[in-house]
């Protein structure tokens, strides 16, 4: 079995709201959304979500799947078995966390970026997880339960 697989219609349907909704800057990239099957981490912490701007090589790899030479401009990574597990608006919240980060200047010869964290830029985000600002810490926990449960099991064993 693939460590990658393609997310269901349910998740492609969520993003693409989420996209009509909150980045309409977005409409015109081509995004590939991919569940990732495997724990992944980075710096101590749970990967979630990751976004990932293309380069020529994985362009051109993907022009047949997107029936343009160009392929996708973006690939959109979710932990399939938090992702799963999660409510729709935790759901939302990781998803619109991730498109935070991409952004276009059809000005340049490459138009497609990825944004730095700029807490300046993340006004919208923060409006928008204002009931649970900790939210991110929360879903860390979820993932530790999901990716780790003997560890789970131990802790409640010896309480």
């Amino acid at each position: 079995m693939s460590r990658y697989s393609n997310v269901d219609k349910d998740t492609t349907k969520l993003i693409n709201s989420i996209i009509n909704e909150s980045f309409k800057h977005l409409l015109q990239a081509r995004i590939k959304m991919i569940f990732d099957a495997r724990k992944r981490k980075s710096s101590g912490k749970y990967v979630i979500g990751k976004i990932q701007k293309t380069n020529e090589f994985t362009r051109f790899l993907t022009s047949v799947e997107t029936g343009d030479p160009a392929g996708f401009d973006y690939f959109l990574y979710l932990d399939e078995k938090v992702f799963e597990a999660i409510d729709t608006i935790d759901k939302i919240r990781v998803v619109r966390h991730l498109l935070q980060y991409a952004d276009i200047d059809y000005e340049s010869d490459t138009p497609f970026k990825l944004r730095k964290e700029e807490v300046l830029t993340w006004y919208d985000e923060m409006e928008f997880n204002k009931e649970d600002p900790k939210w991110q810490d929360r879903l860390q926990a979820v993932a530790e339960s999901i990716h780790n449960p003997e560890d789970n099991e131990v802790e409640n064993a010896q309480q």
